[in-house]
């Protein structure tokens, strides 16, 4: 995700976190993780993403993309963004 401009990378995280609210609510009880098509969602948002020319989404390895998708999934992409941006402020 660091590939993408700040603004990008909230947008996409904005809009796989606000597709688990409106499907799943507080998702207290992590339905969204096992759900296939919030992960096709999650998968088709990554994919559709505006990566710069030097690294489209298919030309990372599936292994990251995988990565990556889970991560949306899970929730844990938010949080990673989140901390990267707030380190990237204390340096």
């Amino acid at each position: 995700m660091r590939l993408l401009e700040r603004t990008q990378t909230y947008q996409i995280i904005q809009t796989i976190e606000a597709t688990r609210a409106l499907w799943f609510g507080n998702d207290a009880d992590a339905q969204s993780r096992g759900d296939t098509t919030f992960r096709q969602f999650v998968s088709d948002t990554l994919a559709d993403t505006p990566w710069p020319d030097k690294k489209k989404w298919w030309a990372f390895d599936a292994d990251e993309r995988e990565q990556l998708i889970t991560a949306g999934v899970r929730g844990e992409l938010a949080d990673l963004a989140e901390l990267y941006f707030e380190i990237l402020k204390q340096s």
